[in-house]
């Protein structure tokens, strides 16, 4: 696992300082055109930082010929820039549309037309950049959880079809869900874990009316946290996943010690991270003794046939077991589910249990 950040504006002339650690950093157009096209001098990075371009509102979801411009103008520009590892793009609706009307990363509803025009964007953005292809879940205000149910099983069929990677941006999904007051733990099984490449953790805002907002000013709250440390102890993760903590906006500048205090927390988190032992669970023995229960149960003189072999019950069950293994047939414990085939490899086990008794009177008698 690695860190990543957002680029501040407040790394200019060091008024805040990245935290040594970080391996990835995304940004946007803005501050790549900027810092990197036109080789600023006044912000110093790592020589091994990877870099990510990050877009919040593209046309990922619009007509052919919106497509086609934004990947000709903005994205071929950036194909020979190696250090541009991946381009990610926020799963948005078309930029005129609810509050993309205002500037913002306008709310994606899922549509076949939204679908498909989203595949065919990530795969032509993948070709005629050679750049790897993130997309994030970026819905804050779904109108019910059945829209976010909708919406989510959307983003998985777009990240099958298009072969893109996922990011998992938890504030967002936080977010989404208690404002529709839902548990955020019940999206964690509705996620393709194996397409996930980073998740994004922020801080969040309560508006006056209880509603969340994204809050990128803020320092990661304790719910980001704790989502964070379930997925971790579930053991979803790629072990080549970032984790990036988003604290983009100017105003961290003034707060580099809580700044500093995020990320020291994420890799206390990471360091404490206990892998998932495999359980040590024992299926043959938990069947064995379940054939033992109903042998019991369903052979009425079974400890008078104990008692008449000399055997104590655990040695006449283990010579049985032996039996079985000897002879290489299955147990069934149904004859009426049995069919020809299935049937010719398998003993009933009332019949199996019976002729093994009989084989070892008959060898006693002898």
């Amino acid at each position: 696992m690695k860190l990543a950040c957002s680029f501040n504006p407040a790394f200019e002339n060091n008024a805040l300082k990245i935290h040594k650690n970080v391996n990835l950093m995304e940004l946007g157009f803005l501050a790549y055109k900027k810092i990197f096209k036109e080789k600023s001098n006044s912000v110093h990075f790592n020589d091994n930082l990877s870099l990510s371009l990050h877009v919040s509102r593209s046309p990922i979801t619009e007509c052919i010929s919106h497509q086609d411009a934004f990947i000709q103008e903005k994205l071929v520009p950036i194909k020979e820039d190696v250090r541009i590892k991946s381009i990610g793009f926020h799963l948005c609706g078309d930029r005129c549309e609810n509050i993309g009307k205002l500037g913002f990363s306008s709310h994606y509803k899922m549509s076949k037309e939204k679908e498909k025009n989203a595949i065919r964007f990530i795969k032509k953005a993948q070709e005629n950049t050679g750049k790897e292809i993130w997309i994030e879940n970026a819905n804050f205000y779904s109108s019910s959880p059945k829209e976010i149910y909708t919406n989510w099983k959307s983003f998985n069929r777009i990240l099958a079809l298009s072969e893109a990677k996922a990011i998992i941006d938890l504030s967002h999904l936080i977010i989404d869900c208690k404002n529709n007051e839902i548990s955020p733990e019940l999206l964690i099984g509705f996620i393709t874990w194996e397409k996930v490449i980073e998740l994004h953790l922020s801080g969040i805002h309560i508006g006056n009316d209880g509603t969340l907002h994204d809050g990128h000013g803020s320092a990661v709250p304790t719910m980001v946290w704790d989502i964070l440390k379930q997925i971790l102890d579930l053991n979803l993760l790629n072990k080549d996943i970032y984790i990036n903590i988003e604290h983009s906006n100017t105003e961290w500048k003034h707060k580099q010690y809580i700044y500093d205090r995020d990320f020291l927390l994420l890799e206390e988190i990471i360091h404490n991270l206990k892998t998932n032992e495999t359980k040590n669970l024992s299926p043959l023995k938990y069947a064995k003794n379940y054939l033992k229960k109903i042998i019991k149960s369903d052979i009425e003189n079974f400890y008078e046939i104990v008692d008449q072999l000399h055997f104590n019950e655990s040695e006449l069950f283990n010579a049985w077991f032996h039996h079985i293994e000897k002879k290489g047939y299955r147990i069934s414990l149904s004859e009426d589910e049995m069919d020809t085939i299935i049937a010719s490899k398998s003993q009933y086990f009332i019949h199996s249990f019976s002729a093994f008794i009989e084989e070892i009177q008959y060898e006693n008698r002898s």
